[in-house]
């Protein structure tokens, strides 16, 4: 039993399974892909945003999913079409 439960840590209803990923806090992690360099926001109603909350940031980058403190998964169109197919592949939840 303890071997099964190791390989399929699914099926262990006890166990706390930790993402990999950017931890920020109150049990959300961002997941990869992300953008190898930050984007710039300079101008326009996103950097205002942005620059309200953190005004020391200059750039962002785009992650491809959110992991949630209830153990969903957020996917970001970032991600989704940075896969092959495209829009056709685009999974709608």
């Amino acid at each position: 039993m303890n071997a099964l439960l190791n390989t399929c840590l699914e099926l262990d209803v006890n166990a706390e399974i930790i993402p990999t990923g950017n931890n920020v806090g109150n049990g959300y992690f961002l997941l990869t892909p992300r953008e190898r360099y930050a984007s710039s926001l300079v101008g326009g109603i996103r950097w205002d945003a942005v620059h309200a909350q953190f005004p020391h940031m200059i750039g962002v980058r785009r992650w491809g999913q959110l992991n949630l403190p209830n153990g969903q998964i957020a996917r970001s169109l970032y991600s989704e079409t940075q896969r092959e197919g495209k829009a056709e592949n685009t999974r709608i939840t």
